[in-house]
């Protein structure tokens, strides 16, 4: 059954971004859902064609709150 999870995802993510994907992208898609690792991946990939660098990171809810809180 995961595996199946995981071929669908990873075809999901080939079909978008019209390109083979690694382990990373199929674990990715675990986490964001195969459309949000999409778009994470299509992202990445137009800022570093442009030369640029980009940093992902992850936040707790708790973290994100305190983050907004601070933000406004």
């Amino acid at each position: 059954m995961a595996a199946e999870y995981a071929r669908t995802n990873r075809d999901y993510l080939e079909r978008k971004l019209g390109a083979p994907v690694g382990d990373t992208a199929v674990y990715l898609a675990h986490f964001l859902g195969p459309a949000g690792a999409a778009k994470l991946l299509a992202e990445l990939r137009e800022v570093t064609a442009k030369g640029q660098r980009a940093l992902v990171t992850t936040l707790t809810k708790r973290m994100a709150e305190d983050l907004t809180e601070y933000l406004h």
